[in-house]
């Protein structure tokens, strides 16, 4: 999954890391956060203006802002726009024209033109170069011929090394086969894809609701091994047509049957939700998950349209700490029958509680910060078992966390969807714990203090290349660490725009260390990867400035180190 729809999807990361732009929608804001400036440029199709596209200034998901941003403009006869009121930090700038690709579309899902703003700035020339994409159209049909209506189809695009990454459209219907059985893919770049309908099989999937039936997955042009799968070639403006895949016959799914019990008693435990999880091949781990009903007052749940495969039973408790329960996950298989009588017994879990506190800022603020964030706790369990509770952090700081099993707990903050404040340490009892908290089976630990540091100090700055061409597929990078701060969470990473400029913001005062370098897409060209590396600067942080940094990169390519 590519950078935006995996953001959309999954929007709690582990704070301490900023990409590229500063954290709008969190308190305290720094110096910059209410500036404004206005992007202007043009809108190319195969070089020649497009007037009549709409142009749109979208949030970077991972910079912490909420809000959607209501600035807009449509391009004039000369494929002119204007975005006026932009304020400071870094987003994509989309023109919204299905059909065809520009050159943010280089991976599974379309970003738009990366731009970092400064304070006040006033960009005129920049340009978004639209081409038209190609196509991708087939027919799906079961086992009688018979055209099958609203069936979703997959789409991978194939790396140069043969990698295949599912490529995500901006709208799932797009993905839909219509009355005839028709689908049709369109404004896809350039490149090799594979195309594929109904259900994978394979370690990692999980879905609930699937159906009483469902169709195995089927690649083009009509294997289930992934392998043997037709590779299908897209041109600029070219048509694919015929991609037809035969699904053959539905097969059954089936339904599993949970008992959930109180462990030491064995009675029946009503109103937690359950669910299930894949094995991976080795019977240890789970991949992905789904969560479904409660349990009745038998602490019965009934699982149903799941494909053959095998699986963990699991639950997810309240996160109000009403239902404080531990388990291990219940391993099942399904092979070609439902299957009833599956138990989890449910154990007293312990419980911490305590209190987050915020260096660097005053209460008032800290109580609006605290609604940005939420802790999880890691313990070591048996198939890595995923906890479905997001504990609140109320206004004064407190929080309780339950449903814990024994063991060495570690304690992770994190923001919604992307803040960046470090964790500075854990305490209980005054006392850092830095190698975890121990917890008994059944112990409930309070006073824990939790300390997070958040400061409004920013780093803007710009990457230099040799020749001032970025070849194609390649992002820039800088990481940051402030000076004394071991904890490897609190590592700062920002991609750049196209112009090589970065943000970091809302800093604690103090020195940081950066250092440089790029990457190169999964999917870009097959050439010989070109990478650039840069000397390490340090730059003092206050709360008060805007702190400056250039670096020059230098050009490494081959096998040079």
């Amino acid at each position: 999954m590519h950078a935006l729809a995996r953001a959309l999807m999954l929007m709690a990361v582990t704070l301490g890391v900023v990409v590229c732009a500063p954290s709008q929608a969190i308190t305290p804001q720094s110096k910059e956060a209410n500036a404004t400036g206005s992007i202007a440029g043009h809108v190319t199709i195969a070089g020649k203006p497009a007037g009549g596209i709409p142009v749109s200034l979208m949030p970077d998901p991972q910079t912490g802002r909420r809000e959607r941003l209501a600035i807009s403009s449509t391009t004039d006869g000369e494929g002119h726009f204007q975005l006026t009121h932009v304020p400071v930090g870094r987003f994509y700038v989309m023109a919204f024209a299905p059909a065809f690709y520009s050159e943010g579309d280089v991976g599974g899902y379309s970003e738009g033109k990366a731009v970092t703003l400064a304070e006040g700035e006033s960009l005129d020339d920049f340009s978004i170069a639209l081409r038209r994409g190609g196509v991708i159209t087939g027919r799906l049909t079961d086992a009688m011929g018979r055209p099958l209506i609203r069936q979703h189809v997959n789409l991978y695009r194939i790396s140069p090394k043969g990698e295949k990454q599912e490529y995500y459209l901006r709208n799932r219907n797009e993905t839909e086969t219509d009355d005839r059985g028709i689908y049709r893919l369109y404004g896809l770049p350039p490149g090799r894809y594979a195309v594929s309908a109904g259900t994978p099989l394979r370690q990692g999937d999980a879905r609930m609701g699937q159906g009483s039936n469902y169709y195995p997955q089927t690649f083009y042009p009509g294997t289930s091994d992934e392998a043997k799968a037709s590779e299908v070639e897209v041109t600029e403006g070219g048509e694919m047509t015929a991609i037809d895949i035969a699904l053959g016959r539905a097969e059954k799914a089936y339904t599993v049957t949970l008992r959930l019990v109180a462990g030491e008693s064995g009675k029946p435990v009503a109103g937690v939700r359950c669910g299930y999880g894949s094995m991976d091949p080795s019977g240890h781990y789970m991949g992905a998950s789904a969560i479904g009903q409660e349990s009745n007052a038998k602490g019965v749940c009934r699982l149903e349209g799941i494909v053959p495969g095998k699986y963990f039973a699991l639950v997810a408790v309240l996160p109000d700490g009403s239902q404080n329960y531990t388990y291990d996950p219940t391993p099942f298989e399904i092979t070609d029958a439902d299957v009833s009588d599956v138990e989890i017994k449910l154990q007293a879990g312990a419980s911490i509680s305590g209190t987050v506190i915020i260096e660097g800022i005053g209460a008032q603020d800290a109580a609006a910060y605290f609604r940005n964030l939420y802790i999880s706790v890691s313990v070591p369990t048996a198939a890595r078992a995923p906890r479905f509770t997001r504990p609140e952090i109320k206004a004064d700081g407190s929080f309780s966390i339950s449903g814990l099993p024994p063991g060495k707990a570690r304690i992770t903050v994190y923001s919604f969807p992307r803040g960046s404040s470090p964790l500075l340490r854990v305490e209980r009892d005054g006392v850092e714990q830095t190698e975890g908290l121990e917890i008994a089976a059944g112990e409930n630990i309070s006073g824990v203090r939790i300390v997070v540091g958040i400061g409004t100090g920013v780093i803007r700055g710009e990457l230099k290349i040799p020749d001032g061409t970025l070849p194609e597929g390649v992002r820039l990078f800088v990481t940051a660490r402030r000076a004394g701060d071991s904890n490897p969470q609190n590592q700062y990473s920002a991609y750049c725009d196209a112009r090589g400029r970065f943000v970091l913001e809302n800093l604690m005062p103090g020195d940081y260390e950066i250092s440089a370098g790029s990457s190169v897409a999964a999917d870009g060209p097959a050439a010989a990867p070109v990478r650039f590396q840069g000397g390490r600067k340090s730059v003092s942080v206050t709360n008060e400035n805007v702190a400056q940094v250039t670096i020059i990169l230098e050009r490494i390519t081959g096998n040079d180190k």
